[in-house]
């Protein structure tokens, strides 16, 4: 396999990745069958670390957030984790509200 195709990935699509933020996995490949999951995968790593990484990049700049974070989980790390970080997707994203948050 050529690294172009080992590393291709389709987060310049707008469509596409519409419709992979909302779809499963499974659901997005059966609605692109020309889309390997090769790609997929590469889409979801580099698409996810960026999300990640935008977060963290947030919260760096507002350190009472990362306090204020951290204070909540101390409270409900379990409940947090069984309800918002069992999908990258739900854990960015409530990451992101604390990110964002003025304390």
């Amino acid at each position: 396999m050529s690294n172009e195709f080992k590393n291709a990935n389709f987060l310049n699509d707008e469509d596409k990745m519409r419709d992979f933020i909302c779809l499963t996995k499974e659901e997005f490949l059966a609605s692109y069958s020309y889309i390997t999951e090769d790609e997929y995968d590469n889409t979801y790593n580099r698409y996810y670390s960026m999300e990640l990484a935008n977060v963290l990049r947030e919260f760096a700049e507002k350190p009472q957030n990362i306090d204020n974070f951290e204070s909540y989980l101390e409270n409900c790390f379990i409940v947090w984790e069984r309800t918002f970080a069992n999908t990258p997707k739900k854990m960015i994203g409530d990451m992101k509200n604390f990110a964002e948050m003025v304390v």
